[in-house]
């Protein structure tokens, strides 16, 4: 049976996307269509992604995975009326580590900025690996294959 997962996001979908990723590769027996959605940041766009999962329930015959990182209670309440599988990321590890630490829950999502040193290092990175994949001068010859993106 196909089956479609939702990676939902008030940013950018990447910590949703990896996260989901990473518990989805367990089920390597399973196709599965992936689909992040991205800034989902005001409740109307809540509502229409929430209509799209109904509809993907309706095709699919099946209830889709919902995997999301929005901080936002009202946003995350309209998703979590949808007809998905909600796999509750801050439920399940932001309310207890709050309480552990005696901290309220932030009503906005965090930012993941970077610090200034760690852009160099992943300005630096990618440079380094465009350089390589177009000259190949950093790899043996003798067992260099062609990378298809």
């Amino acid at each position: 049976m196909k089956r479609t997962a939702f990676f939902i996001s008030d940013g950018t979908g990447i910590t949703a996307e990896s996260l989901g990723r990473s518990l989805l590769a367990q089920f390597s027996d399973v196709e599965i269509n992936m689909l992040t959605k991205p800034y989902i940041d005001t409740v109307e766009k809540a509502q229409a992604l929430a209509q799209i999962i109904e509809s993907t329930a309706v095709r699919d015959g099946c209830r889709p995975i919902i995997i999301d990182t929005i901080v936002d209670q009202q946003i995350r309440n309209v998703i979590r009326q949808a007809s998905g599988f909600k796999v509750d990321i801050f439920s399940t590890f932001l309310e207890p580590l709050s309480r552990s630490w005696k901290r309220t829950l932030p009503t906005a999502s965090a930012e993941h900025t970077p610090s200034v040193a760690t852009t160099y290092i992943w300005i630096a990175s990618t440079r380094f690996t465009l350089h390589s994949i177009t000259t190949m001068e950093h790899a043996p010859t003798n067992t260099t294959k062609p990378i298809l993106f």
